[in-house]
């Protein structure tokens, strides 16, 4: 087949070797991938059927099937253009699967009948497996080979200044394949000739696949990709969202434990507060029903003449309810209610007469004398003032 020049390999992939025998087929897979070490050791998985190696290798990787043994004919073809027709003795190309290597003069060709292998690659397609690519037999191991070398595996090949000079079943001993990463046995050698064929595209190799396949295959897969890879970053949103809102909750939480023990810890002070609160409330009752801001107190008396005291006016004695008379043994102590008598210091009459009609002019007194005026100096004088006070 020809390779286009935007081929892009699978990052892996699930290689599939097919030993065909008469009666029988034996399956065994290995999962690859593009790393070329990783196959230096090949530990395959040995299943029943095609419906456990779908079971266990999955749906999600591209699958490259490879066939061998019985039925899988190997030839040395001229290099022309109906090299294929030459090979076959009944029956039309369309009838099978080819590999071959296209070298200077010569062609490598590996290829068998589809009857005999269709039922396995039907059972991959309704399973909606990526089939990415058919091989067979030998031809894929010549892509391990220089223009004067020869390996001796399963198979004998040997080229002779860049073409083929022998493809034949190895009837000797088999010896490993030594490459400039290391020695290589069998197995080792199909993976790694297979894995370079589907990393790199080569003209000079085709596999069974014909192009308009091969093309639906990796359109399909490479839309397989970008749902996977879509759905993928959706769930990780969701994930760094919820992972998020998990941790924002664990810390309301601990905030609210955190208040539940502050609130705890000042229970006491907050029911000492509320009681001293109801003191309070209770206490300002209490004066209220009192009486002691009504008029008939001393300290309304008090608060009313103190407030209207001119700021050029000096008290020195404010007596409230004087005596009527001096206190006497066993005598009881009478007060006049009626009476205030105020005594200070004024820098001028007139403040002073000023002071006493505003007191006249409460209510509650009913009238203002000067018992005493007396000048100290020419900016200072004393007096005594007599307040009655009325019902």
């Amino acid at each position: 087949m020809v390779f286009k020049t935007t081929y892009h390999a699978p990052r892996k992939w699930v290689l599939v070797q097919v030993q065909l025998e008469q009666q029988e087929q034996h399956l065994r897979y290995v999962v690859v991938t593009k790393e070329t070490a990783s196959l230096d050791q090949v530990l395959w998985n040995v299943v029943e059927n095609s419906e456990e190696l779908i079971k266990k290798a999955g749906k999600n990787l591209p699958y490259i099937v490879h066939f061998s043994g019985f039925g899988v004919l190997s030839r040395i073809a001229e290099n022309v253009s109906n090299y294929r027709e030459s090979l076959l003795v009944t029956g039309g190309e369309d009838d099978f699967y080819f590999s071959s290597y296209e070298l200077k003069g010569t062609v490598g060709v590996s290829f068998i009948r589809k009857s005999l292998v269709e039922p396995l690659l039907e059972t991959l397609s309704t399973q909606k497996i990526f089939l990415w690519g058919v091989h067979t037999g030998p031809v894929p191991l010549i892509r391990l080979l220089h223009e004067n070398s020869q390996l001796q595996l399963d198979f004998v090949i040997e080229t002779v200044n860049g073409d083929l000079k022998k493809l034949e079943r190895n009837t000797g001993d088999v010896k490993r394949l030594a490459t400039d990463s290391g020695f290589l046995d069998t197995d080792a050698a199909y993976a790694h000739a297979l894995q370079q064929l589907t990393n790199e595209a080569s003209e000079q190799y085709h596999q069974g696949l014909d192009d308009i396949r091969f093309a639906q295959t990796k359109a399909d897969y490479k839309e397989f990709v970008r749902f996977v890879k879509l759905g993928i970053g959706i769930l990780a949103f969701f994930l760094i969202a919820l992972v998020g809102n998990y941790f924002y909750v664990n810390h309301l939480n601990n905030v609210a434990a955190q208040l539940e023990t502050d609130i705890a810890g000042y229970g006491e002070n907050l029911a000492l507060s509320d009681r001293l609160q109801q003191e309070k409330q209770r206490k300002l009752v209490l004066v209220e029903n009192s009486g002691i801001q009504s008029a008939k107190y001393v300290s309304f008396y008090l608060d009313e003449i103190g407030a209207s005291v001119p700021a050029a006016i000096q008290l020195s004695s404010l007596e409230t309810f004087p005596l009527l008379e001096p206190l006497k043994p066993k005598r009881k102590v009478e007060l006049n209610s009626k009476h205030l008598t105020i005594t200070g210091f004024s820098g001028s009459s007139k403040v002073l007469d000023d002071w006493m009609e505003a007191l006249e002019r409460k209510k509650w007194i009913t009238g203002v004398e000067l018992i005493n005026y007396v000048r100290i100096n020419d900016q200072k004088a004393t007096f005594q003032l007599l307040v009655k006070i009325g019902e």
